[in-house]
């Protein structure tokens, strides 16, 4: 990482000169929210013996999933234990399934890993499309084509954007907004 990719990340990590309200709001109550969430300790302790940077993606998974409170989830197989246990946690409603659906309803989480979504550019595109969709990539320090695909298609929304990491946040309220973060 080079310094003004950390500088870059350091200005935006509380939501200091974020204009937009919603991605203020998210930076500071989710991604760098001092605090403990409810259900915090049951996701530390199902996170147990995995490395660090799993565990904080997990709490991130978590908190997205209980801010955004998403109707369907999308997990794909390749997706760690630990991120499927933090999205349950937020939301026992929430029943994740593996198969990706011809149609993407609005308020539909979706977590994958890169590698997976590499030449899947249609699944992007209908999922982006829909308004107050989330998807939470992984793995883009590797395999970059996906976060590259997904910030195309996505026309209206958010991109918060790690070193390894990316969440899209689609809305038809809003252009598309691009923000380097520390996410995890």
């Amino acid at each position: 990482m080079s310094l003004s990719d950390y500088i870059a990340r350091l200005r935006h990590r509380k939501g200091f000169g974020v204009h937009s309200p919603f991605a203020f709001t998210f930076l500071a109550d989710t991604v760098g929210y001092p605090g403990h969430y409810y259900d915090d300790i049951l996701l530390a302790e199902a996170c147990d013996g995995h490395p660090r940077r799993l565990r904080r993606l997990a709490r991130l998974v978590h908190r997205t999933v209980a801010r955004m409170s998403p109707r369907a989830a999308v997990i794909t197989q390749e997706v760690p234990a630990p991120l499927v246990v933090g999205a349950m946690l937020a939301d026992s409603r929430l029943k994740p399934t593996a198969a990706i659906p011809a149609e993407f309803g609005p308020r539909t989480l979706m977590v994958a890993t890169a590698p997976e979504l590499s030449g899947r550019e249609d699944i992007l595109s209908r999922l982006l499309a829909a308004p107050d969709n989330i998807l939470i990539l992984t793995g883009t320090r590797l395999c970059p084509a996906p976060a590259l695909q997904a910030s195309e298609a996505l026309r209206g929304g958010w991109q918060f954007s790690d070193t390894d990491t990316s969440i899209f946040i689609s809305s038809d309220r809003t252009a598309p907004v691009e923000l380097r973060v520390k996410l995890v």
